[in-house]
C-alpha cells in the first residue's frame, strides 16, 4: 500500500506498508485507512504526516474472505463492518484497553449477525431523525449493540472513540484531546450516527446502524416476548436466522448484540390486547415500546 503526493506536477512516494496477500479495497477517513483483504480479514493503517510513515495499527486476527468492508460511525465511537463470504457481518472496534485485543494489536469483535445472502456493497449514509419524538425524549449519551432486518439492522452504542487515545504518546494525546474538544464542543453524540446499507447478491437490502445501550436492552426484552408469542416461522425460530456461523473452530466466541428490527416492528400490526400482555410480560409500558419502535424507525428514514 503506498501513498503519493502531487508535487510539480508529478506523484511522489511518500510512504508504503507491506499488506498480506491482496488488498481489494480502502478507505479512508483523515489519517486511518480501512485495508480489506482477499483472504486475511481487515488491517487498520494509521498515516503519520510528520514522520512520513504508514503502519498497521491493529487488525482482525481471523481469516475471512471479505467482501465488503466500511466504518461504522456511533457517535464519537469510529466501529468497523465487514461481510465475508459466508454472509456474516461483523462489527469490530480498536481498544487497546480491552484485554482481548492484546494490547491493541487486533480489533476487538463488538456485533455480529448473518444475512440471509452475501453482502457485496455497502453505504454508509448520516441518520437524519426525521420524528418529532425525538425532538423532545432526552438523549442518552451511552450505547453499545445493534438492530437488523430486511430493511434496518442496528448496533454498538457508547460515546467515548472507538479508536482510543491510549496508545498514543502524552504530547499526540494532549493535541488530540485538545482538537476533540475544540471541534465538537456541544455536538450531541446521538446527532453524529450513521447507518450502513448493506446490498445482497439476492437483491434484498439491509440496514446496519447503533442503537442505545438502555433502549437495546428494552428491545431485546420485548423481542424475547414476540418470539413467544408468535412461535416458529417455517419451523425456525427468528432468533436462530440472524446468529453468526462458521464453518470452521474460531479462537473468538459470536457475541449476536443484535436486535430484529423486523420482528419488532410486528408489533405494530397485532391486537390491541395483545400488545399489552406482551407490554406487561417486558415489564415496560405500551407507550414506552411504542416510542422506541418509532425511534428506531425515524433513524432509518434517510430517503
Amino acid at each position: 500500500v503506498y501513498i503519493w503526493t502531487l508535487k510539480n506536477g508529478d506523484l511522489v512516494g511518500v510512504a508504503f506498508v507491506d499488506s498480506e496477500l491482496y488488498i481489494h479495497s480502502l478507505l479512508c477517513v483523515k489519517n486511518l485507512v480501512l485495508a480489506a483483504d482477499v483472504l486475511k480479514s481487515i488491517h487498520l493503517l494509521r498515516f503519520q504526516s510528520d514522520l512520513r510513515v504508514l503502519s498497521v495499527v491493529s487488525r482482525d486476527n481471523i481469516p475471512r474472505e471479505v467482501y465488503t468492508s466500511n466504518f461504522f460511525v456511533d457517535g464519537r465511537r469510529l466501529g468497523f463492518a465487514v461481510s465475508d463470504e459466508h454472509g456474516n457481518v461483523v462489527i469490530y472496534s480498536y481498544d487497546p484497553l480491552d484485554s482481548s485485543s492484546r494490547s491493541g494489536r487486533r480489533l476487538v469483535r463488538r456485533a455480529d449477525l448473518r444475512l440471509p445472502a452475501r453482502a457485496t456493497c455497502s453505504l454508509r449514509v448520516a441518520n437524519r431523525l426525521r420524528h418529532a419524538l425525538l425532538s423532545v425524549k432526552p438523549s442518552s449519551h451511552t450505547t453499545q449493540p445493534i438492530t437488523s432486518s430486511a430493511t434496518g439492522v442496528n448496533a454498538p452504542e457508547s460515546s467515548e472513540p472507538l479508536i482510543s487515545t491510549a496508545a498514543l504518546s502524552g504530547g499526540q494525546k494532549t493535541a488530540l484531546t485538545a482538537s476533540m474538544q475544540a471541534s465538537t464542543p456541544t455536538v450531541d453524540p446521538e446527532r453524529l450516527k450513521h447507518s450502513i446499507y448493506l446490498g445482497t447478491q439476492s437483491g434484498a437490502v439491509f440496514l446496519l446502524g447503533p442503537l442505545r445501550d438502555k433502549m437495546y436492552s428494552r428491545l431485546r426484552i420485548t423481542e424475547k416476548n414476540l418470539i413467544h408469542h408468535f412461535g416458529p416461522t417455517c419451523g425456525m425460530l427468528p432468533k436462530s436466522c440472524w446468529n453468526y456461523r462458521s464453518p470452521l473452530p474460531e479462537l473468538a466466541n459470536p457475541c449476536g448484540q443484535v436486535a430484529d428490527a423486523d420482528l419488532l416492528w410486528r408489533y405494530l400490526v397485532i391486537p390491541h390486547s395483545q400488545r399489552l400482555e406482551i407490554a406487561r410480560k417486558s415489564g415496560q409500558s405500551l407507550e414506552g415500546i411504542m416510542d422506541d419502535i418509532a425511534e428506531l424507525n425515524a433513524t432509518s428514514l434517510h430517503f
